[in-house]
């Protein structure tokens, strides 16, 4: 059974709380520091001991570069809240953005994205696709990555159109309300639109709701839900079954736990 909590960094104390009082922090978080990115913080070694040299072994708590409106770092907490590992994350919001270098981020990961991964001793992973790959090798419980077969060729596509629909979602942005009015490219908004509304309708259709969870689910709930957030073309017209599996999937936990807050610093 998982267990719902997380060790996350809102100021200079580590805290290990429950659901409700971490989606309540980072909410508050989010309005109080929404133009804040925190430095890298690591945890205080045993005397003698660089954080580099700690071996998991030793329930050295893994650190994950998050942002709380990322549809991408809400995929890898959420799938460490199901796997029953977020007990050993500490959660450290960054904001990053292709026009906002944040150093912090970019000395972990040559892209400057989140999520990233740090583990004791050993390089960081990223992105969300292998930080889920990581932890499902972790856990004892049932693999959220199906092994073989069928099951794993089909949680891994529903994962596919999840991350793209979260990609086109971000190019919707860009050319209707990031990128200055000046340079927006409407026929390349109305294209990532179109792969919106036909991705919405293969969930509809291919999407296994009674089953399993898997990376899929979690991927799919996660990007349908920045997508609500952000107000863009939405998935619920005309499509019953994935609007009524969604709903229910929000109820989850893991869900509940990892709010989206917080607004683009580019």
């Amino acid at each position: 059974m998982p267990v719902y909590g997380v060790v996350m960094w809102f100021s200079s104390a580590q805290i290990t709380v429950s659901p409700k009082i971490y989606a309540a922090k980072m909410v508050r978080t989010c309005q109080k520091q929404a133009d804040y990115s925190p430095p890298l913080r690591r945890k205080r070694a045993r005397p003698g001991l660089a954080w580099g040299s700690l071996s998991l072994h030793e329930n050295i708590a893994m650190q994950l570069l998050y942002q709380t409106h990322s549809p991408y770092a809400r995929k890898a907490l959420v799938f460490a809240h199901e796997a029953g590992l977020a007990g050993q994350l500490e959660v450290i919001h960054h904001e990053t953005s292709p026009t906002n270098r944040n150093e912090a981020v970019y000395a972990q990961n040559p892209l400057g994205k989140v999520p990233v991964l740090l583990r004791p001793g050993l390089p960081p992973v990223f992105d969300s696709d292998v930080i889920c790959e990581y932890l499902d090798s972790l856990h004892t419980g049932h693999p959220l990555i199906p092994l073989q077969g069928e099951a794993r060729w089909h949680a891994l596509r529903v994962q596919a159109v999840a991350k793209g629909i979260a990609d086109s979602g971000i190019a919707v942005r860009w050319e209707t309300s990031r990128r200055p009015e000046a340079l927006r490219y409407p026929p390349l908004r109305d294209g990532h639109t179109q792969k919106l509304l036909a991705s919405y309708d293969w969930l509809e259709q291919e999407l296994d709701v009674d089953g399993a969870v898997h990376v899929g689910h979690i991927a799919v709930a996660t990007s349908l839900s920045w997508l609500e957030f952000r107000e863009l073309p939405g998935f619920r017209n005309q499509r019953p079954k994935l609007t009524v599996w969604y709903q229910a999937f929000i109820t989850r936990p893991s869900m509940l736990a990892t709010p989206l807050c917080g607004e683009t610093q580019d």
